[in-house]
């Protein structure tokens, strides 16, 4: 069984992400996986240069934020890495409150940063007086709203339902078409690619860009 590792908890886009890549055939290998959560872009990465995990699922580019910078750093430092696959994901998010919470409640928002950025125009349009506090991921800023540290949280709808929290506003994202784009990363090496799919697209040495792959 291998194990991927990806930023949690569960109900994250990368969680998504590495769903959508299992059960379309883009995961080399062995197809009985072994999710991790972790905590962030880069423990999900240092499990897999350190032989703990197989395959770690993260972001590398957001339509609106540019490149994702943790997981850019990590790849550019340690064990060289190779990009086996990668999928990209339309991005909207879901503003999540308590049962019984409206507007002229909130006082909070929890947001992982690279989600609250795609969001800040709503955000001041609808919750001026909100102060916005960072979270380790969209899943996990609906836990802290589920745990009440924060009054609502910038978050998948998924997250939001699975913790039983209401959506104030659903469908959220200041640019229409936003969309993410994520990668399964390995260790270098020969790996049995699903039928049809082509050779990995990038190497990752210690230099701070990637080069294409020779042909296999």
């Amino acid at each position: 069984m291998q194990r991927i590792t990806y930023l949690g908890p569960e109900g994250t886009f990368s969680e998504a992400a590495m769903i959508t890549l299992r059960t379309t055939g883009r995961i080399p290998g062995s197809s009985e996986v072994e999710p991790v959560s972790v905590a962030s872009a880069r423990e999900a990465l240092v499990q897999v240069q350190a032989g703990d995990a197989d395959y770690a699922c993260v972001p590398i580019e957001s339509s609106l934020e540019g490149p994702v910078v943790p997981t850019l750093d990590t790849l550019a430092v340690g064990a060289p890495l190779q990009i086996f696959a990668e999928t990209v994901l339309p991005v909207s998010f879901t503003i999540a409150v308590r049962p019984g919470t409206a507007a002229g409640d909130v006082k909070t928002v929890a947001g992982f940063p690279i989600a609250a950025a795609q969001v800040r125009e709503w955000l001041a349009t609808n919750l001026p007086d909100a102060e916005l506090v960072a979270a380790n991921s969209n899943a996990a800023a609906a836990e802290d709203v589920k745990a009440e540290r924060a009054d609502a949280g910038v978050c998948t709808e998924w997250a939001a339902q699975r913790l039983g929290l209401h959506a104030l506003a659903s469908g959220v994202v200041d640019e229409a078409h936003a969309h993410t784009r994520f990668v399964l990363v390995g260790r270098p090496g020969h790996r049995r690619r699903p039928p049809g799919r082509t050779a990995p697209r990038w190497y990752w040495g210690w230099e701070t860009c990637p080069v294409p792959l020779p042909p296999p």
